[in-house]
């Protein structure tokens, strides 16, 4: 990236932490008892934030069912087909 260039979409934090409106990050760090602590873990925290978010997203490949299971499908929507007719073949007949 250079100077003045915005990054990628991909690299703008998604997280539970708080964002003020001009876009100031506020992260809590109450789990320790001491200062010094708090502020570490903090700072591993958004360390840790800007590594997920530097990370490029997975790359969706589409899929196709199988042959196998296409024929399944068809098998069972040809099966509820035939049930189906039959009901409306008894319907016609108890007339």
């Amino acid at each position: 990236m250079g100077c003045g260039q915005s990054p990628p979409e991909h690299h703008y934090i998604r997280s539970p932490f708080n964002f003020k409106e001009d876009g100031i990050l506020i992260i809590k760090a109450e789990r320790f008892r001491t200062q010094a602590l708090n502020r570490q873990d903090a700072i591993n925290r958004l360390t840790g934030l800007i590594r997920e978010a530097l990370k490029e997203p997975k790359i969706r490949r589409k899929t196709k069912p199988s042959v196998s299971s296409k024929r399944r499908m068809l098998d069972g929507k040809r099966h509820r087909s035939n049930l189906k007719k039959l009901r409306k073949l008894a319907q016609t007949t108890d007339d």
